[in-house]
């Protein structure tokens, strides 16, 4: 589902209005945050759902004996670790000049070239590494419960803190 991330800030935005009205005065970020929890609430049992059908999968296809097959389905499994794989899937503003794109398949691009993979260290506490194609660099992250913020640090000693990009 491809949604427009203007029209949903400005259904979020009307929404904090109206609650402001009703004299349930809630800050947007505490309204963000609520319809994270609600989507989770609700998206959890389908990813369970989804997990369990990937598993079935991967057995009848290593029964099978289709190796290539059974290994792609495999990967798919291991970066779904507990669903929370759709948490961190998007773009990344990295800095005030790159995006960065974190995909499902445990790789990430870079809108100036670069890349690399990352994996979950910890997908409960949503702590992950990423390691990057070029120049050495290994982040140890941590996505935010709201799921709109990435904090750490990397081998080199520089903080990294980034945002959702919209």
């Amino acid at each position: 589902m491809n949604q427009n991330p203007v029209m949903i800030k400005s259904v979020v935005v009307g929404l904090s209005l109206v609650l402001s009205v009703a004299g349930r005065s809630q800050t947007l970020d505490s309204v963000i945050a609520d319809h994270q929890r609600a989507k989770e609430a609700i998206l959890r049992p389908l990813e369970d759902k989804y997990d369990a059908e990937l598993t079935k999968l991967l057995q009848k296809l290593t029964a099978a004996g289709k190796l290539e097959e059974s290994l792609e389905v495999e990967r798919l499994l291991k970066f779904r670790t507990h669903g929370r794989v759709s948490v961190i899937i998007g773009r990344w503003a990295w800095g005030t000049d790159r995006v960065v794109t974190i995909q499902s398949d445990g790789r990430f691009t870079v809108s100036k070239g670069d890349g690399g993979k990352w994996n979950w260290t910890n997908a409960d506490q949503g702590e992950f590494t990423m390691i990057w194609d070029s120049g050495g660099y290994v982040d140890k992250l941590t996505i935010s419960p709201d799921g709109n913020n990435i904090t750490g640090s990397n081998n080199k000693g520089h903080k990294v803190n980034v945002l959702r990009s919209r």
